[in-house]
């Protein structure tokens, strides 16, 4: 959350752990604080951090007033010894709140906040207090100048009466005082603002005035803002929130948008209908499924209407028993758009409209086999032709295929007088052929002789009456395992059908009864019943339409193509020309040869008129809104008319405005705005290939300057991801414990390809605090300060080979300036500072940095020394004199060793 950190301790000797706990942890500087003397003379910048941890561990304090006035300088703080301010009479490393509030209060610090406790009393092992310094005053005060809408209200107007604000002041905008005003809008400008001006242009976002803790707390926020510095690496804080009586404050979160597309596409993947326990319709639901890798000879199709048979029922109520092999879930038929194709299918294309055979019919997307599908004109709906699959297949392949009928009597059976009307209507059934029930009356019809075949879809007792009718012999029809065995037969099924509905010989199957996706129960319980005539079908969606505003330029048309790939059949576009350029009708065609039906429609969307216009002339519902329109007028803020100014803004703030108002109660999937980066942070720029391509140079001096280039599939995979965000069940924001997550906002490009603090890095986002987070996960030290331990392993294998090198000099200066190093390293010194020829005291070594130093030389150097040979050593130069020579006594003996 910040862009460095310190740890401090009274003695390097703790250092070396420390890096081992901080090791993944960037930007952790490492320094030495003896809090009993004034933390400036330490090298520690007064007022300068922006949190501190003082763990109740100690230190040599022997006075804690001392080190809590210290504290308040900001540095931080440990203590130990207490025997000047009688702490002798309490628990060694634990003191009561009650005595804090007393010292706090002498040290400087107001009285406690509040007091945290880890458990009840009197279990509690520790406290949390909170405690803030007073604010020391000054004489000289700074001016504040009120800056606001035109009201009654007296004070305000004298105000406005008074002259303008001097330089050098504070002013407050309070512009909303009485209305809300486009707040992200001026959050934007005071961004370029801050980038072009240099100006310190802070804002603060209030939900709402509950109390004078609110007005508390804007104080606060004031005297944070009048008290910020620029020394640092990083701008202070310019943005502020207050919610709930809280201060909050932004930070950008870095993730991985391959990653969270993978990881949010499988949250939000395909679903299937299920049941939870057979024979209980109420626990039908859509259940999210896993969704297995397609195979080369597979498509991939979206579901869009599913027809409903007996069977489904009968599978349900738990009475027709499950056969993977044959019948592995609920529904069998169904229509829709082809997605994907595997690389061996031929004759079908992604964007072809088909009706198709599946086991798992009841699903937002199924993946079937190219015989087990064709092609459907496009006069015919998806969920007229869900009807037809599975009664159409059947009446071909029963009656023509193995029973080779042609005209003759037809008998039929029906439930109530209902159906009995339609069917003599519909179909000139003699009235004497249609019975209430089919043994007796069918028996009696025939003089006993009964039919030759008979075509049903029933179960049970009368499933076995109508074999009682059957003459002779006769064949049974089983549609799933056709399906599963035999699959060209259901091909050539499936293709007779599309014939005969082409020759207008069969229609689709009337009346039909068309439930949502969400009204499963309500369609179960209906064919239950058995009063119904024709066909139950779900409509799992209607064709639908998706507005582009804008969307014919480069980004557009890159935009446009994505979502035709991605199963979009219909869109519009809202343009200010008429689509009428030749470049623009070119590419229409070519989207239109993908299947996709292309609607443009001057206007503009700052007219609200226009933007109904497209709702009201759009051939097809629309489902989601893609905002990107693009004005462009370079220049800077200061040298800009209100013209230029409004020209730019109108469409993407008004204009969403309008595009809000407008589909405000209607249920959009989506509703993407394109923004440019400048109004959220200076970023790089989006990689245009044929531009770079012949300007070789910009694109070097881009690299050069740090600036990483944003490729169209990192903007596409961008817009997928918002895509899903917007789909997603779970709140896109919210307020959270540690504070409010807003995930409906997704940015892409804002890397960089040097560490940021770099001098030759011109992102000028480098110093927005915004980007702490990021920081601290890109920077690492590039430069190793510590030894260079391949070279040190090289130098031990040439003496080991020669060892008479050990005898000399630049032997013994090799070996100081590695254990100089490495010391340094303990120390958290500049390596630039390294001087073998200084002596430990000078360098402030004590006994724990010699241990550590000595554990280090035995078991790198391979060479033991005790601490006070350490210690006691004229230099780092003679040191190494030392090593040299304690490594060449321990070749000798090693030598010695092995002639023996």
């Amino acid at each position: 959350m910040f862009p460095s950190y310190t740890f401090t301790d009274i003695s390097p000797g703790f250092f070396v752990a420390a890096k081992e706990r901080f090791a993944s942890a960037p930007n952790m500087e490492i320094s030495v604080l003896d809090i009993s003397q004034d933390p400036a003379d330490q090298g520690f910048e007064l007022g300068s951090y922006d949190l501190i941890i003082a763990a109740n561990a100690g230190s040599l304090t022997t006075n804690k007033n001392t080190k809590e006035s210290n504290f308040i300088m900001e540095a931080l703080p440990g203590w130990w010894l207490g025997e000047e301010d009688n702490r002798s009479d309490e628990p060694i490393r634990y003191f009561k709140p009650e005595r804090w509030t007393k010292e706090l209060s002498e040290a400087g610090f107001s009285s406690v906040e509040a007091v945290f406790y880890d458990n009840d009393l009197p279990y509690h092992r520790n406290a949390t207090i909170i405690a803030s310094p007073l604010s020391k005053t000054t004489t000289n005060q700074r001016k504040i100048s009120i800056l606001r809408t035109p009201a009654t209200c007296p004070t305000f107007v004298r105000c406005r009466k008074a002259p303008s604000p001097k330089p050098n002041q504070d002013i407050v905008s309070v512009v909303d005082f009485e209305g809300k005003a486009f707040l992200e809008n001026i959050l934007g400008l005071a961004r370029v603002l801050r980038n072009e001006l240099s100006v310190d242009f802070a804002t603060l976002e209030i939900d709402e005035i509950q109390n004078d803790t609110t007005f508390d707390r804007v104080f606060d926020v004031l005297s944070k803002f009048q008290s910020h510095s620029q020394e640092h690496e990083v701008d202070p804080e310019f943005e502020y929130a207050i919610h709930d009586g809280v201060v909050h404050i932004p930070r950008f979160h870095w993730i991985s948008i391959p990653e969270e597309v993978r990881s949010s596409a499988s949250y939000e993947g395909p679903k299937r209908l299920d049941i939870g326990k057979k024979g209980s319709l109420k626990t039908l639901h859509w259940a999210q499924r896993k969704d297995n890798e397609m195979k080369d000879d597979e498509v991939s199709l979206d579901v869009r209407a599913v027809g409903m048979n007996l069977k489904d029922i009968l599978y349900a109520m738990g009475i027709f028993e499950e056969n993977k092999a044959q019948y592995s879930g609920l529904g069998a038929e169904c229509a829709g758009i082809i997605t994907k194709v595997g690389s061996k299918v031929i004759n079908l294309n992604v964007g072809d409209r088909v009706l198709a055979f599946n086991g798992n019919s009841f699903s937002t997307s199924i993946k079937t086999t190219p015989d087990l599908c064709a092609k459907i004109p496009d006069t015919l709906s998806f969920e007229d032709t869900a009807t037809m699959p599975c009664i159409y297949s059947t009446v071909i392949y029963g009656l023509q295929d193995m029973a080779r009928l042609e005209a003759g009597q037809i008998y039929a059976t029906v439930g109530n007088e209902q159906k009995v009307e339609y069917l003599v209507e519909t179909f000139d059934i003699s009235r004497s052929h249609i019975f209430n029930s089919l043994l007796p009356d069918l028996m009696r019809e025939t003089n006993g002789r009964g039919v030759n075949m008979v075509l049903n879809s029933l179960s049970g007792d009368l499933l076995h009456s109508s074999w009682a009718c059957v003459a002779g012999s006769f064949f049974g029809v089983d549609l799933s395992r056709i399906c599963a065995e035999r699959p060209l037969i259901v091909k050539r099924l499936l293709k007779n059908c599309m014939q005969y509905f082409r020759e207008g010989a069969i229609l689709p199957i009337r009346p039909t009864e068309v439930f949502d996706a969400i009204q499963i129960e309500e369609a179960f319980r209906f064919m239950q019943k058995g009063q119904h005539i024709g066909k139950i079908v779900f409509s799992l969606r209607s064709d639908i339409s998706y507005l582009m505003v804008g969307g014919l330029g480069g980004l557009g048309k890159s935009v446009s193509t994505w979502m035709v790939n991605n199963g979009a059949r219909h869109l519009i576009y809202l343009l200010r020309s008429s689509g009428k350029e030749e470049e623009e009708v070119a590419f229409v065609t070519e989207l239109s040869a993908q299947g996709c039906t292309v609607q443009t429609i001057a206007g503009s969307v700052v007219n609200v008129a226009d933007v109904q216009r497209v709702i009201s002339e759009g051939q097809f519902p629309i489902a989601g809104v893609i905002q990107m329109p693009m004005v462009l007028k370079d220049g800077l803020y200061a040298q800009m008319t209100h013209k230029d100014w409004e020209v730019v803004q109108a469409p993407k703030v008004l204009g969403t405005w309008n595009l809000h108002n407008a589909f405000d109660s209607v249920p959009l999937d989506f509703f993407v705005l394109f923004s440019l980066p400048a109004s959220v942070i200076d970023v790089g720029v989006v990689e245009d290939v044929g531009y770079l391509s012949e300007n070789p140079v910009i694109l070097q001096q881009f690299k050069t300057n740090g600036v990483q280039t944003l490729r169209e599939y990192d903007l596409l995979e961008t817009l997928e991801l918002a895509i899903i965000k917007s789909k997603s069940t779970s709140q896109a924001s919210s307020f959270l414990a540690d504070g409010y997550a807003s995930e409906s906002h997704i940015g892409c490009g804002y890397k960089v390809s040097m560490t940021v603090p770099a001098d030759n890095n011109r992102n000028v986002w480098k110093r927005d605090i915004r980007m702490s987070v990021y920081r601290n996960l890109h920077n690492r030290n590039f430069d190793d300060v510590t030894a260079n331990h391949e070279g040190l392993k090289d130098f031990l294998a040439t003496v080991s080979n020669n060892p008479r090198t050990l005898g000399e000099s630049s032997t013994a200066e090799f070996l100081a300036e590695e254990i100089d190093k490495k010391l340094y390293s303990f120390m958290m010194r500049p390596i630039a500072e390294l001087d073998i020829h200084q002596s430990f005291k000078t360098l402030g070594v004590d006994s724990l940095v010699s241990i550590e130093l000595r554990n280090w030389c035995r078991q790198k150097i391979g060479v033991g020394m005790t601490v006070l040979e350490i210690i006691g050593a004229a230099s780092i130069k003679s040191l190494g004199k030392t090593a040299a020579d304690g490594l060449l006594a321990k070749i000798v003996v090693v030598e010695t060793e092995k002639s023996t």
